[in-house]
């Protein structure tokens, strides 16, 4: 094999700990959720998909916040521990970037 340079591709065993997509992608698989929030008002029923990442550490709460940031994705922070993405356009763009959890 003179001449050639090898590339051997690893697997990506913690996708949290990957460059780009991969790092919200890992957060979101580890400790976060995609849901479906069901409001009545007014006789009427509405079915929202949102995701939440909670986690304790406010490392990984402010990596996740800068993450979503930097990816224009708006949120909202309502408890210390946890951040929601429930804005439709939001969601939608959580959902091209992050797929479903394998």
């Amino acid at each position: 094999m003179r001449g050639r340079l090898l590339t051997l591709e690893t697997p990506c065993l913690l996708p949290q700990l990957g460059a780009g997509r991969r790092f919200l992608r890992g957060l979101l698989h580890s400790d976060g959720s995609r849901a479906t929030n069901t409001i009545h008002t007014n006789g009427r029923t509405y079915a929202c998909p949102r995701y939440h990442f909670t986690n304790h550490s406010g490392d990984l709460m402010r990596l996740c916040e800068e993450s979503l940031d930097r990816l224009g994705i708006t949120w909202r922070m309502c408890m210390w521990k946890q951040v929601p993405v429930a804005r439709r356009e939001a969601v939608a763009a959580l959902d091209v970037r992050v797929g479903p959890e394998a």
